[in-house]
């Protein structure tokens, strides 16, 4: 294919995922702008506004600047950062930066492909941010440049994986690890295993827990006030969210729970949460939600569960483990060590960015602790894959083999 029409299509490629990740806010926008607003708004305005969402969701910091904008708040919060990402913007562009990987696997020139798309992208984010800016949120254009392409890189190289590239590599990388590649490799899958099982459960348990506060959530959206299109643009927003109160559920599972302010904190064991803001989705906080340690019980019952499917990879070709030695007991603690170390980076990661400023006041925190719940899930994980891995794989040795090692004892 001729390099033109390469650069075209890698072109348009890009400006799909931008335009679809600005879309996703702009749609409602425009129409509660030709609703409620009646057009008072300038376009120039809801563009504005709608990168500004779009950049959140990737967890750029946006500085509010509002003492010329005729409010009621005191002097002290006229100036404050929003740093609370709307995570699902953040997914869309790396689901869809998978897709766009997988298509450039197939192409014949991958690597100056895959470049040419990360640079486009890159310079059509910075033109976005930078036609964003407005008297009175202001964006960093190199830091939100950053925060939105990270996300993409990296379903680029999941959907890409440029290292099939480089085979002697992988296998240099093999050798180097030797005997402790299986340990590894197994470790990697029971935290991968153990995070989805997790994700899965605090998706059941947000889902429950929406359909029981749906009074609660009722009361929120006429406390509003915002009518018909008001609530299609929150409505937007709070799915917009959805990802970010996945995690938050996951920790109130783990342990450390969430908070929604300074002061406040939401786990199995307390439930402080204060003054509730006009958010429909926070009505699906139970008002008692203090059940305690038997809300820990599933989350290490599926490390568990996991760590059973998967461990007994670490015995590798042999088929058996062997107890008369140290060598197995030693790969059975580095497996379950290295699977805890794996999962609390993931969450301290993950963690960070769903958590935040959300306004002013007592909102300039709001989210998880990502070290109490990287330390917790890790701990977690440390403990479900001993038990999962000795229960799956230390038993007594096989007949003949056990023979044979009588035999060589004496």
């Amino acid at each position: 294919m001729p390099r033109g029409l390469v650069t075209l299509f890698v072109a348009i490629e890009a400006l799909f995922v931008v335009g679809i990740g600005i879309g996703i806010p702009l749609v409602p926008l425009l129409v509660a702008w030709g609703s409620a607003n009646q057009f008072q708004a300038t376009p120039l305005d809801i563009w504005q506004l709608a990168v500004q969402v779009w950049a959140l969701g990737h967890g750029t910091p946006l500085s509010v600047n509002l003492s010329g904008a005729g409010t009621i708040f005191p002097p002290e919060m006229m100036q404050f950062d929003i740093t609370l990402a709307l995570s699902g913007i953040a997914l869309i562009t790396g689901l869809m930066a998978i897709r766009a990987g997988r298509r450039i696997a197939e192409t014949e020139d991958s690597p100056i492909v895959g470049g040419l798309l990360i640079a486009i992208f890159t310079t059509l984010t910075g033109f976005a941010l930078w036609s964003a800016q407005s008297a009175t949120v202001n964006i960093s254009v190199t830091l939100g440049t950053i925060k939105i392409a990270a996300p993409f890189i990296v379903g680029l190289l999941v959907g890409w994986k440029p290292w099939r590239l480089f085979p002697r590599l992988i296998e240099r990388a093999s050798e180097t690890l030797g005997q402790w590649r299986d340990v590894v490799a197994t470790a990697l899958r029971i935290s991968v295993g153990a995070f989805l099982g997790l994700a899965v459960l605090a998706s059941a348990v947000l889902a429950w827990s929406i359909i029981s506060g749906f009074t609660a959530e009722i009361a929120l959206y006429e406390a509003i006030h915002g009518q018909v299109f008001g609530g299609l643009v929150i409505t937007v927003g709070q799915l917009l969210l959805i990802p970010t109160a996945v995690v938050w559920t996951m920790s109130w599972l783990v342990g450390p729970g969430f908070s929604l302010g300074l002061g406040t904190l939401v786990n199995p064991f307390t439930a402080t949460v204060g003054a509730i803001p006009a958010v429909p989705l926070l009505g699906a906080i139970p008002a008692e939600s203090v059940v305690g340690w038997p809300a820990l019980i599933m989350p290490f019952l599926i490390v568990v569960a996991v760590a059973v499917g998967f461990s007994e990879r670490i015995v590798g070709e042999r088929g058996y483990f062997d107890p008369t030695g140290s060598t197995d007991f030693i790969r059975l603690g580095v497996l379950t060590v290295a699977s805890g170390i794996f999962s609390g980076l993931a969450f301290l990661i993950i963690g960070s960015g769903v958590s935040g400023s959300a306004g002013p006041g007592r909102f300039i925190f709001v989210g998880v602790d990502p070290v109490d719940i990287a330390l917790a899930w890790g701990t977690m994980v440390t403990m479900g894959t001993a038990v999962g891995a000795a229960v799956r794989v230390i038993r007594p040795l096989p007949r003949n083999i056990a023979t044979v090692a009588r035999g060589q004892t004496r």
